[in-house]
């Protein structure tokens, strides 16, 4: 069995250092701890997290909630975090909340019971009393995407992103907008779409919001509300729609399209969160992209930070999105 020794003898440096690499300490050097790393894999080492444990007393564990990881932006929000867990010498175990606040605050019991170091929390609301156990408890907490007073979080500027549609729209030629998703907006998309829209004198009429409470989870409100609740019932006025996310953008154009309609001939459509799907979808789907690489690296270093330094100010970084435009609304309209 390899050992710690081994690695250090054929490295050429101490147990020590071989011991912070592993650990995913900062105070090594990026070309040393590249060369010990390689050796690692080499001789397929395999660190004993149970004696790793009893040395430092922690747990090499980060506990992270999800409403819903069927959603492909969760999904791939949670491997970012699991890369550079890894990286760090952690591992993660994920719950999935589903949404639902009690299952939420029952995961946060059993991760506590596991006696993770950290836990990074991509809530279910904005206002979530059960959390004040763990500020009791003192577990390190990062909440994501979401701000909420005495906690760490890393945030996406949401405002901004929907501000980056309107001005595709405006640049694409299109005056009769509207959007699909939940009114009133918690999250900001819709606040920064309209602000940009009403600095170039446009504004959406009442009857192009298709309003749902879709949250993530299933496309199939929307594809209801698109068809029943508003093609049957108005006349399609808007040229191009803003969709709260991607899974919601996804049934929209499969109702706009069982309905006749052709995408982005006759309706443009752009998403949120920019999800693998995006890119392979048909046509592809324009959407605004949230810098999920950066998102997962620095919610570990924010986190593991805090886990080790045990500081009491709390921190939040806010990272900006892009859109992205792909077949869904390349098409100029003049309306």
């Amino acid at each position: 069995m390899t050992t710690m020794k081994d690695i250090a003898e054929k490295a050429g440096v101490s147990r020590s250092t071989v011991s912070r690499v592993i650990n995913g300490h900062d105070s090594v050097k990026e070309e040393k701890r590249k060369k010990i790393m390689k050796i690692v894999e080499e001789l397929n080492f395999k660190p004993n997290k149970v004696a790793q444990s009893l040395v430092s007393n922690k747990s090499y564990l980060i506990g992270v909630i999800a409403p819903n990881i069927s959603n492909p932006f969760y999904s791939e929000i949670i491997e970012a975090l699991e890369i550079e867990a890894n990286k760090k010498g952690y591992n993660i175990i994920v719950c999935n909340s589903g949404g639902n606040i009690e299952r939420e605050k029952n995961y946060l019991e059993i991760l506590y019971g596991r006696q993770v170091d950290g836990i990074i929390v991509i809530p279910s609301e904005y206002k979530l009393p059960h959390f004040q156990e763990l500020i009791d408890n003192d577990i390190p907490v990062l909440t994501l995407t979401k701000n909420i007073n005495n906690f760490d979080s890393v945030l996406v500027s949401h405002q901004n992103g929907g501000a980056e549609v309107a001005r595709h729209f405006i640049e694409m030629g299109h005056k009769n907008i509207g959007y699909i998703g939940p009114v009133p907006d918690k999250e900001g998309k819709l606040l920064g779409f309209k602000n940009e829209l009403k600095k170039h004198c446009l504004e959406i009429e009442s009857s192009n919001y298709i309003e749902s409470d879709f949250a993530g989870r299933s496309a199939s409100q929307v594809v209801y509300k698109a068809t029943t609740k508003y093609l049957k019932e108005h006349d399609l006025k808007a040229t191009a729609f803003f969709v709260v996310n991607d899974l919601a953008a996804f049934g929209a154009i499969h109702a706009f399209s069982d309905f006749g309609l052709k995408i982005p001939e006759d309706l443009s459509i752009v998403g949120f969160d920019n999800t693998f799907f995006a890119a392979e979808s048909r046509p592809t789907l324009s959407s605004v992209a949230q810098p999920i690489e950066e998102m997962g690296k620095v919610s570990i270093e924010i986190l593991l930070d805090k886990i080790n330094n045990k500081e009491e100010k709390y921190f939040t970084k806010l990272l900006e999105p892009y859109l992205i435009v792909r077949d869904s609304s390349r098409i100029n309209k003049k309306s």
